[in-house]
Parts: structure tokens; C-alpha cells; sequence
């Protein structure tokens, strides 16, 4: 019985880091294609807990140095 429940919190586990661990891989993948200079790029991430809330401030930023480089240009 030990074995079974402690198999089964392992899977909970895992499966929660999963859920912490995309939407951070997809913010480093979008940060990564800014800092080569390309700003039209989009979080997307549509989750309602931090991760959804540092891609939003993230694609607002985006779009502030979208704005900055269209006036510089």
C-alpha cells in the first residue's frame, strides 16, 4: 500500500512540475528571439497564476520596446 501511494504522490508530482516548467521554457524561448531583436513575438500563455501574469507583463514590455524601436527607426 505504501508502495501504491507513494508511486501515485510521484505522479501528482511530476505532473505538477510540468505544469510549472512550460510555461517557463516558452518565456525563455520568447526572451531568447527579443534579445536577437525580434519583437514580434507573443507569450501566449493563458494560465491564471503567475506564470499567466509574467507573460503578460512580459508582451506588454514587448510591445514597449516595439513601440521604441518603430520611433528610433
Amino acid at each position: 500500500i505504501t508502495g501504491l501511494v507513494l508511486s501515485g504522490a510521484l505522479f501528482f508530482v511530476f505532473l505538477f512540475s510540468i505544469t510549472l516548467t512550460n510555461p517557463i521554457e516558452k518565456l525563455v524561448e520568447v526572451t531568447r528571439l527579443v534579445a536577437a531583436g525580434n519583437f514580434d513575438v507573443h507569450a501566449d500563455i493563458k494560465s491564471h497564476d503567475e506564470g499567466g501574469e509574467l507573460a503578460n507583463s512580459f508582451d506588454a514590455v514587448v510591445g514597449g520596446l516595439k513601440e521604441r524601436d518603430k520611433i528610433k527607426n
